[in-house]
C-alpha cells in the first residue's frame, strides 16, 4: 500500500483556548541561564558551542575552545525549547542552530572529494592493537570484510552518495594551526579558521593524554606523509571523518520535541527543512548499527553477508574517508562495540516513525540490551547498567575473547547473527568507559522521555516501564544524597514533606563514578592497585582468561565510588524525575514512591544547585583535577610519537615518548596550585537549562488541559475506518472529554482515575460525504479550564491517483536523449492515462499521452536551447477522472564528443541450458566515455530492474532466480544509457528445462587446489600500475594462455602472452584488489593490484 503525499488534508486550526500559563520562577531561570550561555563566552563569534568557556580542560576533548558534535546537538535542543517557551513561532533560533550544524559539522562535498566507495568491499582492515606504541598499523588486505547491504538504499533515500553525518571535533580558534597550514576548513570572522580535526586512533588504551591531534583533511602540507602514517601505514594524502552517533541521536531526540512544540504552535511547516535533514541523518546513521568491517555478529572471523553483520545498536562511532586525489577508493566503517550509554530509544522511535529502515528493530534491540546488562535486584548496584557488547577485540588480545564470557542475543537477530559478547568497558579502557556514571543518566533520561511520550497501548511500554522503574527506584533515587542540617541523607530516606521547603536543604550530590574494578570483579584482591597507568586494563592476571563477571553471575554489580555536583548529569537526572513522574500518571503505573515525591525531589535539586552554584555567568561547581599531573609527568603516561612531524604552532614534534604538554600549543591558562577548577562546559549549562525548562512546562504551572493528537496521521487523506487517538492530560485533574465531527458529538467521557486520559475512537468516515470536515476535541479540567482543538480533515473514499517523476531529478542537468520515467498508481482505482507535458518557460514544447505502463518517454534535447529552464509535468488520471500532477525543472547541458556506451555480457554463453529453479548469474561490463546514467535488465523485452551507477566503468552480476519460470527459451538483455541519452544493449538466449543439467559455460574462478591437477604451482605478486614504469605489470618467464579472475570469481580478462598489464577486456586498468591468474601450465598467480 502506498502512502499518498500531503494534500492539505489535515490542518490544525486552534491549539489552546488560552495561552500557556507558566508560573514564573523556572521559566525565568531557564531564560536567564540561556542568556548566560549566549553571552558569557560559551559560544564562538560564529555562534558555535565551545566545549567550555575555559580553555584548559582535558577530558574526551583536550581544549576548551574546541567544539564537538555533542555540543551542537545540545544547542539545537536548547534553541528549540527557547523558541517554544518564548512563543517564537518562526523557530528561528532552532533553524539557525541547524544551519550552524550543517555548515560547520557536516563535511560539505568539497571536503569529501573523490569518494569512490564500493559497497561490496566497504573498507580494508586496519588491525587494532591494545597500546598506542603498536601503531602505525598495517593495512591487512587479506582479512575478511563483509558487504555493505544498505548503501544503495541510503543513497536513494537521501539523494546523496557521500555521508551526511556530523564530524565530532572542531578546532574553532585554529589553536592547532592546521587551518593556516593546510588552507582547509571554513573561514570564520576576523580571518579565523574552523578546522575539522581528530585525536583517538590507536586502540582501547589510548586515553586523551596519549593522543596526537591531526587534521581530518590531510593534504600533506607539512611533514613527511602528513599525519596519516602516525596511525596507518599509508602513503596516500587523504581525508577521514568520525561521527559520534549519540550526537546525531540527540538531535533526533531534540527534533521529536521540536515537532511536538511546533505542532502545538501551529508552526510545523516552518521547520519542515530541519525535519527532512534529521530524517536524512537517520538514514546515514544506520551505519552505526553494523559491525566495523561488516563481519558476522558473534563470529568476527567471518565476513558478514547482508544483515548478519547488523547488531542494531548505536555503536561508538561511524568513520569514513577517501583520497585527496582521484585514486578510485573510499571507505565507510561502523563499530564493533556498543555501549548502553549511547543508546537512545526516543531517537530510534522518532526515526522509525519517519519510516527510516532498521530503527524499529534497533529500538527493540536497545531495550533488550538494557534489560540484559541491568544489575538485578538483590545485587550490589541493583538497577545500574553494566557496559555493553563487543563483536571484536584488539588483535593482540587473545585472552579477552575467552569462551566463558557472557553473550547477548536479541530477538531481532534473525538474519544469521550469532550471540555477541558482553564487555564491561566498551571501546576504551583508560579509564574504563563504564566508570563514568554519565552513561547511566544519559541513557535513562532518553528512556524516561520515551516512556512518557509513547502511547499507553504501545508494545514497548511494559519493557520501558520495567527497565526505567528498576533504574530509578533501585539505583538512581536511593544513591542520590541530600544534606539537611549538616547531615547527609539518601533520597529514599526522605519524604515529600522533607523536600517541600527547599530553603532548609543545604546541598545535593549525585553519583559521578563507579569503583573502577567493580564491573570486572568486586572481590578482586588487586582492585586497590593504581589504575592510571597506560595499559592498565590488560596488565594484570585478571585477563588470563575470563576472571571478570557479567550478566548472569551472582556477583554481577558495582558500587558508587564518588559523588559530586556534575551540573550536566544533575540536569539529566532532573529530567528523569520529571518524565518518570509524568509517565506514571499518564500510564497509571505504580512506583516505589508516590508521584509527588519525584516532583519535589526534582524541585529540591534545581533550587539547591541554583542557590549554591549560580553566578552571573552560569552555573558551575568547583572540581579537583588531580589527573592534570599528566600534563608533564612522563612517569604516568606519555604520548607515543612513531615519527618526527612538523606541527603548526608547535614546530617539530620529535619521535619518541613525549610529555603531553610537548604535543599541544600553550593553553593560555595556568594550573592552580590546588588543581581546583570551576568549569562552564556548554553542554552542562544547556542540560541544566533544559531541566529548568521542562520543570516549568510540566511541574510549575496551572495550565489548561493539554491535547496531543496521536492519530490519524497529519500527512494522509482519510478514508474508510479512521482510528482517532488523542492523549489528554492536565496538571491536576480532568472533568470531561468530548469528541465532535462537525456539529455532531461522537463521544463523551466524564469519569477519570488519573489526570491523564487516552481517547480512542473508531469512526466510520463513510458516514459523511467526501470533502472537508471539522474534527474537534474538547477537554475540561476540574477548574473548568477548557481546551478545544479543531482540525480540518479531508475525507476522500475515492482518493486521486499518485504520480511521481522518477527521472530526471528536479534541478538536474540533462543532455542528449533523456529518458523521462514516470510512476503512477492508485490505491482503490486504476490509472486510465498519464499526460506528459514539457514546457520552456510557459511555452509548451512537447506532450505525450500514455494509456498503459511503462510511462517512459525518450526526450531528444540535442537541438534545444541551453539558455533557459525546462519544466516537465506529469498528470495522472484514474477511472473516476480524478487527477494528480507533479513536475520537475531541468536544465540542458551540451556534452561534446560523446560516444554511445558499451555493454558486454561475459558469461554465460548464449543458448546455455539451465534447470528450472537454477540461479543464473549474468556477468557483464559496461563503459562510457562520459558517464553511465542507467543500466536496465530485461527478460523478453520486459524491464525487470535497473540501477544508476553514475560512473564511467561498471561491472557486476545480474542474478536471475528461475524458480517461477516455465520451460522454454528466454532472451536476457542488458541495455545501457549514458548521461547524454545514447544507449547500447547486449543480449543472450538461455534455455530452461525441467530436468536437464546446465550445459552453459558458467565460469568459476580457479581454486588454486584443482583435484584433477596433482601439481599446481602458486605464486604471489604485488604490482602498482601507475604508469611510472616501475612494477606496472606482471611479467611471466614464458608465454601462457591464461584467464584473470577477481577474488569473487568474475573473469575480467583472457589472453595468451608473457605479460599481464593489469587491464581488463577493454584495455582499462582494473580497480585495486586481489586477482587470480590461472594458466594452461598448472601455474596459478595471485596478484595484488595496489595503485
Amino acid at each position: 500500500m502506498k502512502v499518498k503525499k500531503f494534500l492539505a488534508s489535515f490542518i490544525l486550526l486552534l491549539i489552546l483556548s488560552t495561552t500557556n500559563n507558566f508560573c514564573g520562577v523556572y521559566k525565568d531561570r531557564f531564560i536567564e541561564l540561556y542568556n548566560n550561555i549566549k553571552t558569557n563566552g560559551c559560544l564562538s563569534p560564529e555562534g558555535l558551542p565551545y566545549h567550555s568557556r575555559e580553555k584548559r580542560i582535558v577530558e574526551a576533548t583536550d581544549y576548551g575552545h574546541c567544539s564537538t558534535s555533542e555540543g551542537i546537538s545540545f544547542l539545537i535542543w536548547l534553541e528549540a525549547m527557547y523558541d517554544y517557551i518564548t512563543d517564537n513561532t518562526s523557530f528561528s533560533n532552532l533553524k539557525n542552530a541547524w544551519n550552524l550544524c550543517e555548515t560547520y559539522y557536516i563535511p560539505p562535498a568539497s571536503e569529501q572529494p573523490n569518494f569512490a566507495y564500493n559497497a561490496s568491499k566497504p573498507a580494508s582492515v586496519v588491525k587494532e592493537w591494545r597500546l598506542p606504541s603498536s601503531y602505525p598499523s598495517a593495512v591487512d588486505m587479506d582479512s575478511p570484510v563483509g558487504n555493505d547491504p544498505i548503501y544503495s538504499s541510503v543513497v536513494s533515500a537521501t539523494g546523496r552518495n557521500i555521508p551526511y553525518l556530523l564530524h565530532w571535533y572542531l578546532d574553532i580558534d585554529d589553536w592547532l594551526g592546521f587551518g593556516s597550514a593546510y588552507q582547509i576548513g571554513i573561514l570564520g570572522s576576523g580571518g579565523r579558521r574552523i578546522v575539522k580535526t581528530n585525536t583517538f586512533q590507536r586502540g582501547p588504551n589510548e586515553s586523551t593524554w596519549e593522543t596526537i591531534h591531526h587534521p581530518s583533511f590531510d593534504k600533506y602540507g607539512t611533514g613527511t606523509n602528513g599525519y596519516v602514517d602516525l596511525f596507518v601505514q599509508s602513503q596516500s594524502p587523504q581525508w577521514r571523518y568520525t561521527s559520534a552517533p549519540d550526537a546525531e541521536a540527540r538531535i533526533a531526540q531534540a527534533m521529536y520535541w521540536a515537532e511536538l512544540w511546533a505542532t502545538e504552535k501551529n508552526a510545523l511547516s516552518t521547520i519542515q527543512q530541519e525535519i527532512t535533514k534529521t530524517r536524512n541523518l537517520g538514514h546515514w546513521m544506520r551505519y552505526c548499527l553494523f559491525d566495523k568491517y561488516f563481519r558476522q555478529i558473534g563470529n568476527a572471523g567471518n565476513a558478514g553477508n547482508n544483515y548478519n553483520s547488523c547488531h542494531y545498536l548505536i555503536s561508538w562511532y561511524i568513520a569514513w574517508g577517501g583520497p585527496v586525489q582521484n585514486e578510485g577508493w573510499g571507505w565507510i566503517i561502523g563499530c564493533h562495540s556498543a555501549h548502553n550509554g549511547y543508546q537512545n530509544p526516543l531517537a530510534a522511535y522518532y526515526w522509525a516513525n519517519k519510516n527510516v529502515p532498521d530503527w524499529e528493530k534497533s529500538l527493540r534491540t536497545q531495550l533488550e540490551l538494557a534489560r540484559f546488562i541491568q544489575v538485578p535486584q538483590g545485587h550490589k548496584g541493583a538497577g545500574a547498567f553494566g557496559g555493553g557488547v563487543c563483536n571484536d577485540y584488539p588483535d593482540d588480545d587473545v585472552q579477552y575473547t575467552h569462551p566463558n564470557a557472557p553473550t547477548f542475543t536479541a530477538s531481532t537477530y534473525t538474519d544469521g547473527q550469532l550471540p555477541i559478547k558482553y564487555t564491561h568497558h566498551p571501546v576504551y579502557w583508560d579509564p574504563g568507559s563504564n566508570t563514568w556514571c554519565g552513561w547511566q543518566y544519559w541513557f535513562s533520561e532518553r528512556l524516561a522521555q520515551f516512556y512518557y511520550l509513547q502511547p499507553t497501548n504501545s508494545t514497548y511500554l511494559s519493557d520501558t516501564y520495567e527497565i526505567l522503574s528498576n533504574w530509578m527506584d533501585l539505583w538512581a533515587v536511593p544513591n542520590f544524597k541530600v544534606k539537611i542540617s549538616g547531615n547527609w541523607y539518601t533520597a529514599d530516606q526522605l519524604t515529600v514533606d522533607d523536600l517541600r521547603d527547599t530553603s532548609v536543604i543545604e546541598d545535593v550530590n549525585i553519583p559521578v563514578s563507579f569503583a573502577k574494578w567493580d564491573w570486572l570483579n568486586p572481590d578482586d584482591p588487586q582492585k586497590s592497585e593504581p589504575l592510571d597507568a597506560p595499559g592498565e586494563m590488560q596488565s594484570t592476571t585478571r585477563w588470563q582468561g575470563w576472571e571478570g563477571i557479567g550478566p548472569g553471575d551472582p556477583n554481577y554489580g558495582a558500587e558508587v565510588h564518588a559523588w559530586g555536583h556534575d551540573v550536566g548529569l544533575i540536569g539529566a537526572f532532573v529530567k528523569c524525575l520529571i518524565f518518570y513522574r509524568q509517565g506514571l500518571l499518564k500510564h497509571n503505573h505504580t512506583a516505589r514512591f508516590e508521584p509527588e515525591f519525584y516532583k519535589y525531589l526534582a524541585k529540591a535539586i534545581l533550587d539547591t544547585m541554583w542557590k549554591n552554584f549560580k553566578t552571573d555567568i552560569g552555573i558551575s561547581a568547583p572540581e579537583v583535577r588531580t589527573d592534570y599531573i599528566r600534563f608533564n609527568d612522563t612517569n604516568i603516561s606519555t604520548v607515543y610519537v612513531p615519527q618526527t612531524k612538523q606541527i603548526p604552532n608547535l614546530g617539530t614534534l620529535q619521535q619518541g615518548n613525549r610529555a603531553f604538554s610537548e604535543t599541544r600549543p600553550d593553553y593560555g591558562e595556568p594550573i592552580p596550585p590546588d588543581y581546583t577548577f570551576t568549569y562552564h562546559r556548554t553542554w552542562q549549562q544547556a542540560a541544566f537549562a533544559l531541566a529548568l525548562g521542562y520543570y516549568s512546562l510540566y511541574e510549575d504551572r496551572d495550565e489548561t488541559p493539554k491535547i496531543t493528537l496521536i492519530s490519524p496521521s497529519t500527512s494522509t487523506v482519510l478514508s474508510g475506518q479512521v482510528n482517532i487517538q488523542a492523549s489528554i492530560t492536565d496538571d491536576f485533574s480532568l472533568s470531561k472529554v468530548e469528541l465532535w465531527i462537525d456539529n455532531q458529538k461522537l463521544f463523551e467521557e466524564t469519569s477519570f482515575s488519573t489526570n491523564s486520559y487516552m481517547l480512542v475512537y473508531d469512526w466510520d468516515s463513510t458516514s459523511v460525504l467526501d470533502g472537508t470536515h471539522t474534527l474537534k476535541i474538547v477537554a475540561v479540567d476540574s477548574s473548568t479550564q477548557t481546551t478545544q482543538v479543531e482540525f480540518r480533515i479531508t475525507i476522500d473514499n475515492n482518493p486521486p491517483p499518485y504520480v511521481e517523476i522518477l527521472s530526471p531529478q528536479d534541478g538536474s542537468y540533462v543532455s542528449g536523449v533523456v529518458l523521462i520515467n514516470i510512476r503512477a498508481e492508485d490505491d482503490t482505482d486504476y490509472i486510465t492515462s498519464v499526460i506528459l507535458r514539457i514546457y520552456r518557460g510557459v511555452v509548451l514544447v512537447s506532450s505525450y499521452t500514455f494509456t498503459s505502463e511503462p510511462y517512459i518517454f525518450s526526450w531528444d534535447t540535442t537541438n534545444l536551447s541551453t539558455t533557459t529552464a525546462y519544466r516537465i509535468q506529469a498528470v495522472a488520471y484514474d477511472n473516476y477522472n480524478e487527477s494528480s500532477s507533479t513536475q520537475v525543472t531541468v536544465y540542458i547541458r551540451r556534452i561534446e564528443n560523446d560516444s554511445p556506451p558499451t555493454i558486454n555480457i561475459i558469461s554465460p554463453a548464449s543458448n546455455s541450458q539451465f534447470n528450472i529453479g537454477d540461479s543464473i548469474n549474468v556477468y557483464y561490463i559496461a563503459t562510457d566515455d562520459i558517464q553511465i546514467a542507467r543500466i536496465e535488465f530485461l527478460i523478453n523485452n520486459e524491464v525487470k530492474s535497473y540501477l544508476t551507477p553514475l560512473s564511467t566503468y561498471y561491472s557486476s552480476v545480474w542474478n536471475i532466480d528461475t524458480v517461477n519460470f516455465s520451460s522454454g527459451t528466454y532472451e536476457l538483455k542488458i541495455q545501457v544509457v549514458d548521461s547524454a541519452g545514447y544507449n547500447s544493449y547486449a543480449f543472450i538466449n538461455v534455455i530452461l528445462v525441467s530436468s536437464q543439467p546446465p550445459s552453459g559455460d558458467d565460469e568459476q574462478p580457479p581454486s588454486g587446489d584443482d583435484e584433477q591437477q596433482q601439481l599446481v604451482e602458486k605464486k604471489y605478486i604485488i604490482i602498482t600500475p601507475n604508469n611510472d614504469g616501475i612494477n606496472d605489470k606482471v611479467v611471466f618467464s614464458e608465454t601462457y594462455v591464461f584467464d584473470v579472475f577477481t577474488k569473487d570469481g568474475f573473469k575480467v580478462y583472457s589472453g595468451e602472452s608473457n605479460v599481464w598489464e593489469a587491464k581488463d577486456y577493454f584495455g582499462k586498468i582494473v580497480p585495486n584488489g586481489l586477482y587470480i591468474l590461472k594458466t594452461n601450465k598448472n601455474k596459478v598467480f595471485f596478484v595484488l593490484v595496489a595503485r
